[in-house]
């Protein structure tokens, strides 16, 4: 291998560790960021999520007859 090709072999593996220690730092950084989050949560906080789907044509499975509850009084 001449000079040239180590060198570009030494960048590439530069480059690659270099990648690493940005996603670590990143890792951390979130880690740290969770941790804040949950140290400023004070019993009885919450955190909810939700996700709202539209289902307007979409069918029960187990659809029960309807009844009058008023008629089972008398």
């Amino acid at each position: 291998m001449s000079d040239e090709n180590k060198g570009e072999g030494e960048s590439k593996k530069e480059k690659t560790e270099e990648k690493q220690k940005e996603q670590a730092k990143a890792q951390e950084q979130e880690k740290a960021d969770e941790e804040a989050r949950k140290k400023r949560l004070v019993k009885g906080d919450y955190i909810i999520h939700v996700h709202i789907i539209e289902g307007r044509e979409l069918k029960g499975r187990h659809v029960q007859k309807k009844h009058n509850f008023l008629s089972n009084l008398s």
